[in-house]
């Protein structure tokens, strides 16, 4: 019974030691955007991945960072993504689409210069880095 209390209280410590030493700026993402969630656990990646950490979330929400701490991905398919992180532009893109709640989006991903957004339904819609619709493409 020891040795099983010794290891739960080892890999909690490792998962507070690990969710401290995500970069300040992943840290200020997390809170700003997903302030009534609590870290559930993070991965770290070697230095060749563009993605330095994943965090993961309670309600099975993944963010991607990079060594910075800049967001690449998010993906939050029970929760719905936070309005306040789709740009402004494709805000408005998918508003005019005919999308009442953007809410009902479960991912977003930047890569190469764009950003692709995807829908529950599986709709998505890929933009150029600064918010300029490109195509649909579908998940």
């Amino acid at each position: 019974m020891r040795k099983v209390l010794a290891f739960i209280v080892l890999a909690i410590a490792m998962l507070f030691a690990n969710a401290q030493n995500i970069p300040s700026e992943a840290r200020h993402f997390i809170d700003t955007y997903f302030p009534n969630r609590a870290i559930q656990g993070v991965a770290e990646y070697a230095a060749t991945s563009p993605i330095a950490f994943t965090v993961e979330l309670d309600n099975n929400i993944h963010i991607d960072f990079d060594a910075n701490g800049a967001w690449l991905a998010i993906q939050a398919y029970e929760a719905g993504l936070p309005v306040a992180v789709i740009p402004t532009k494709i805000a408005q893109f998918l508003t005019e689409k005919g999308y009442n709640s953007l809410t009902t989006f479960a991912t977003i991903d930047k890569q190469n210069g764009r950003i692709t957004i995807i829908n529950q339904d599986g709709a998505g819609y890929v933009f150029d880095a600064s918010g300029r619709f490109l195509r649909e493409t579908s998940n």
